[in-house]
């Protein structure tokens, strides 16, 4: 059985990963903002965001688990858009 600590350890490994893919994940959606902006395209593509919120939603039969996945990207749509709006992209 693994301690606390062990599992802690784990979770923080988790968190250096999932920084790193944010982090990319600003920069490309900042390229597309651009692009986007440049075609004059809309900025908000809502069919995209609800693809994004429900992409696992087949992935599990766990109700908790769906709407925690949900929630997590929903919570990352919100703070990509306060980056880009920081960026002046608006």
């Amino acid at each position: 059985m693994q301690n606390i600590d062990q599992l802690r350890s784990e979770i923080d490994q988790i968190h250096t990963q999932l920084g790193t893919l944010f982090k990319r994940r600003l920069v490309l959606t900042q390229k597309i903002w651009k692009i986007k902006k440049a075609q004059g395209l809309a900025l908000i593509d809502q069919t995209r965001e609800e693809q994004i919120i429900h992409q696992f939603d087949q992935s599990t039969s766990d109700l908790l688990e769906q709407k925690a996945l949900q929630g997590f990207f929903k919570s990352l749509l919100v703070e990509s858009k306060r980056f880009l709006e920081g960026q002046n992209l608006k």
